[in-house]
């Protein structure tokens, strides 16, 4: 017997083939009804989930100390940019719940940020912490007003001291140079002229004026030191206060936690590259599901808050005296990002579950077919008897005939 002769238990490609379609009618339905499933899970699964959000990106930069003569080069930064482990420093401080509790504060009527948690009725202790750090707040505020006006007093009385020391050094010059005094030494003296007596008497004035303007500005430093003391154990007591006195203060701050994220490099970038090269930007992702509210409140406050957080503790590589930080985007308001996402969702599973139910159904239509036992055809009754067959003789079915007899008798009672 041939070796390539099929046993009566194997089945061909051809006859798969075949069986399957004489099933395709069957296997059509199925699919359909897999298909028409699959879209209506997708649609169930994402029509009531719109997610807002948007992506921000910051330029962060050492700033250069224009003063000293310190080699820039050091283990923090290259060529005015930041190492990779600095910024992923940093990137955790933003990713902490420290910082996602700055975004919990509440900003003022300008957009600034206040450092305080809002009022929360009911809550009178937090309430009046809150009212105490604030005018503490305003107190800090007005000395910080009067530290900026000592600061300009002293610079313009600088400036009329230098005015006057140049007055009168020209002044002596003019007499030096003039031939008509050669003992004159180079240093001004008075007694000698009374327009140069009128010059020195001048310049001390100048110069009494700004020992007394740098001592203003230190005694308006000292209060502000003061009042900034004051202001920061006030308003540590509020947040003390809040943290254990608002009941949704834990669900708020791993909410803010999980909407945002951040990284100092593109997820575009090679890998590579990302471990080779010195960083400069910090790249803000938002991403808030049903809560355009949210997003928004977000945004508006990452904005404002992330540039003097990061700025206040990054690293200062030697020669620099601090770090910049500002927000380069500029076309990046909260929008909807997943537009389009029930159709594609409801397609993709379409298409999974129609395929899934197709290849199901014909593997159940094989083993169906393969468990009937029963003799189909001349082939399988050759094969399992293993005798040849003369002849075949076809099955006539009677019923239509039996039908036409029924007919013709019924007109024929019915003519009688």
């Amino acid at each position: 017997m041939d070796e390539n002769e099929q046993t009566k238990d194997e089945i061909s490609l051809m006859q798969i083939f075949r069986l399957l379609l004489d099933k395709i009618k069957l296997l059509i339905v199925v699919v359909l009804a897999a298909v028409i499933v699959g879209a209506g899970f997708g649609v169930l699964r994402t029509y009531d989930k719109k997610y807002y959000g948007t992506t921000i990106e910051f330029y962060v930069n050492p700033r250069l100390d224009r003063a000293s003569s310190t080699d820039t080069e050091s283990q923090y930064g290259v060529y005015g940019a930041y190492g990779k482990h600095v910024m992923d420093n940093m990137v955790k401080l933003l990713s902490s719940e420290l910082f996602a509790e700055q975004l919990m504060l509440a900003l003022d009527e300008n957009g600034e940020p206040t450092g305080l948690p809002e009022k929360i009725d009911g809550q009178v202790d937090l309430n009046i912490l809150i009212t105490a750090a604030q005018d503490e707040k305003k107190e800090y505020d007005e000395t910080i007003k009067k530290v900026e006006a000592a600061i300009e007093e002293l610079s313009l009385a600088n400036e009329v001291l230098t005015e006057k020391t140049k007055a009168l050094n020209t002044l002596w010059a003019e007499y030096r140079n003039s031939g008509k005094n050669p003992d004159l030494t180079s240093t001004p003296t008075t007694g000698l002229f009374d327009d140069v007596d009128e010059a020195i008497e001048a310049l001390e004035t100048a110069e009494k004026d700004v020992a007394k303007k740098k001592t203003n500005l230190e005694n308006a430093e000292k209060a502000a030191n003061n009042a900034e003391n004051d202001y920061d154990e006030a308003a540590e007591k509020a947040l003390k206060k809040w943290r254990s006195a608002y009941s949704k203060y834990a669900a708020e701050l791993s909410a803010f936690r999980s909407a945002v994220s951040y990284s100092y490099y593109d997820t575009a970038e090679d890998v590579d590259d990302v471990d080779s090269l010195a960083r400069s930007f910090i790249y803000v992702n938002i991403s808030v599901l049903n809560d355009e509210a949210m997003a928004n409140e977000i945004y508006d406050k990452l904005v404002t808050v992330l540039p003097d957080f990061v700025e206040t503790n990054m690293a200062v590589p030697a020669g620099y005296d601090g770090t910049n930080c500002q927000q380069i985007t500029r076309n990046d308001g909260i929008r909807l990002t997943n537009d389009g996402l029930v159709s594609s969702t409801a397609i993709k599973y379409a298409l999974l579950l129609g395929v899934a139910a197709f290849v199901v159904a014909c593997i159940a239509v094989i083993i169906v077919d393969r468990a009937d036992k029963r003799l189909k055809t001349v082939e399988q009754i050759t094969q399992t008897f293993n005798i040849p067959l003369l002849g075949v003789i076809p099955s006539i079915k009677t019923d239509p005939l039996e039908k036409d007899n029924a007919e013709e008798q019924s007109k024929t009672e019915v003519a009688e």
